[in-house]
């Protein structure tokens, strides 16, 4: 289970930067009590409640997934988790994300990181260029080629993406969307295009997000439920994703 705490929480001064404006440092575990004491040693200041994790969150899920992307063991188990959900926190809302488009969004963020990091690591290409691998350069260079438009564009997408998704948690606490839309995948497979679609939505708003485990089919590979709530509602959120952790497993 991977925790990504509110953009900034956790220092970043030993870790190198990649995009700047994205980079999270977060936790991996294996239950949400765990991220919680992991997170309690490396945030800034201590973790600190400010709603009432007793409460029953107003809660949506996002119409602008579309579920022909999800792959059928995702689905079933995303709308089997969204069933016991409902069941537990009945006012469940639809959203949709005003110029939000998954895939074009993710690419757009991918560009700009592409173009930060070649500018970054300009000297380091020159004077050690067999320390970058190929397709590293490839990406490297497609950033650096772009131009002044097209990076102004893509910047726009994920700020309007992100003003979107803000707007949405005013009125409601709490964002619940399959993790990735496939299964985790063989050590060796190759890394799936869209697989960052839906996580890389926290970073554009510096929300913080968590990733806990639906149940699965026998014999599937396992399947992430994401929740994402509004910034500074790290204790909190962890807190409801303990909840809602016991209420999948039950």
């Amino acid at each position: 289970m991977g925790f990504k705490p509110r953009f900034g929480r956790v220092p970043a001064a030993s870790v190198t930067a990649l995009g700047k404006n994205f980079d999270c440092t977060g936790t991996i575990t294996r239950k949400t009590a765990d991220s919680r004491l992991l997170a309690q040693c490396l945030m800034d200041r201590p973790l600190m409640t400010n709603q009432q994790s007793n409460i029953r969150p107003r809660w949506g899920t996002l119409a602008n997934i579309d579920s022909k992307i999800l792959t059928p063991v995702v689905e079933k188990s995303f709308r089997n988790a969204l069933e016991i959900l409902q069941a537990w926190y009945p006012e469940k809302n639809e959203l949709i994300l005003e110029n939000w488009d998954p895939g074009k969004t993710r690419r757009a963020a991918l560009l700009l990181i592409e173009r930060e990091a070649a500018l970054r690591w300009a000297s380091d290409r020159q004077l050690f260029p067999h320390a970058f691998s190929k397709n590293l350069h490839s990406m490297l260079d497609y950033g650096m080629k772009a131009g002044s438009e097209v990076i102004r564009m893509a910047r726009q997408k994920i700020k309007s993406t992100s003003d979107s998704l803000l707007h949405a948690l005013e009125n409601i606490e709490l964002i619940v969307t399959p993790t990735t839309p496939q299964s985790a995948f063989e050590f060796d497979a190759e890394l799936p295009k869209n697989q960052a679609d839906f996580t890389s939505l926290a970073n554009f708003s510096g929300c913080p997000a968590i990733s806990i485990s639906c149940p699965v089919p026998e014999g599937s590979l396992p399947v992430g439920l994401q929740l994402i709530s509004r910034p500074g509602s790290d204790n909190w959120l962890l807190e409801t994703a303990s909840n809602i952790e016991q209420m999948l497993i039950k």
